[in-house]
């Protein structure tokens, strides 16, 4: 999948490898403060927000196994990461976290919208899930057009479709 094309000039993708594992960690831990605001010691707080990646890991290869991990790049510099699933019959936007420093520049928007338009050239729906908690996150998706069309005990499923009149 290549979105580079859909993406502003100073934002790029690149798959994660391997090496990539301490960035994806230290970004899935500070995009959920609940690890350090425990009041837990902070090795113990590490080791859960640890365990709590690699499950969350293991639950995105086992829900999608071609899923790809990209690394977004801001001026060729990790500022987040990207998890998507592109398949006939859906492209499915699986995690988008932005490193704190980054966030409210609109480089989520930007991720978004360039899933949208490579959905919209592909006539595909896009789709993705948030949590209920996420205010922030669902008002931006609400916003750029993605319908709910369920709602699960913590989280939200939504989809856009490239016939949805806001798309246009």
């Amino acid at each position: 999948m290549n979105l580079t094309p859909y993406l502003p000039f100073n934002l790029t993708l690149r798959l994660a490898t391997t090496d990539d594992r301490a960035f994806l960690l230290r970004l899935f831990a500070s995009s959920r403060p609940v690890f350090s605001q425990m009041g837990l010691p902070e090795a113990l707080a590490t080791h859960l927000a640890e365990q709590q990646f690699q499950l969350q890991q293991t639950s995105y290869r086992q829900q999608a196994p071609n899923a790809e991990v990209f690394i977004v790049l801001l001026h060729n510099t990790p500022a987040g990461q990207l998890t998507v699933n592109h398949s006939n019959q859906d492209i499915r936007l699986m995690d988008l976290s932005i490193v704190q420093q980054h966030q409210g520049q609109g480089y989520g928007t930007a991720l978004i919208k360039a899933l949208q338009t490579l959905a919209h050239t592909q006539q595909l729906p896009l789709k993705l899930s948030v949590d209920h908690a996420n205010k922030r996150a669902l008002a931006l998706y609400l916003k750029l057009g993605f319908d709910i069309t369920q709602q699960q005990d913590f989280y939200y499923s939504m989809s856009w479709q490239c016939s949805h009149p806001q798309s246009r």
